[in-house]
């Protein structure tokens, strides 16, 4: 279905974890209100919207991980 890969190509652009939100409502409105009827359980957009956070939760992580080092590593000097 042309919304479903069109919805996930709005998660992939998707900059920041508050755009990737803002994009998957958009999505789910689209498809509340137009009577697309796909399942919310079964939602590949909303699937690929939680690989999406997970990914943007995993590059912050790994950001502060990066940071603590860096200042672990100033403080022993």
């Amino acid at each position: 279905m042309k919304f479903v890969e069109l919805a996930v190509e709005f998660q992939k652009n998707s900059e920041t974890p508050a755009e990737a939100l803002s994009r998957m409502k958009v999505s789910c409105e689209i498809c509340s209100t137009k009577g697309l009827n796909l399942s919310c359980n079964n939602c590949k957009v909303k699937t690929f919207h939680e690989i999406v956070m997970e990914a943007f939760r995993l590059d912050q992580e790994f950001r502060l991980d990066q940071e603590r080092r860096k200042i672990s590593a100033t403080k022993e000097e």
